[in-house]
């Protein structure tokens, strides 16, 4: 088994982040998917991050 961690970068859409993240689980063999949010900053403003651990037992086979 392996793993994938993806972070949400700074700035970027969450469509963008999704869509990265779900275009890699599309090739593998995904086992499991942990989803950890945080939330930073101080009394100015507020970020949130998002981080996804994708595990997975090797690539998908595909028929050609």
């Amino acid at each position: 088994m392996k793993i994938k961690l993806f972070s949400q970068r700074s700035g970027e859409k969450f469509d963008d982040f999704e869509t990265r993240t779900n275009n890699f689980m599309a090739a593998v063999n995904v086992v499991s998917v942990k989803v950890c949010s945080d939330t930073f900053g101080d009394r100015d403003g507020f970020e949130s991050g998002l981080n996804i651990a994708v595990i997975y037992d090797g690539v998908k086979e595909t028929w050609t």
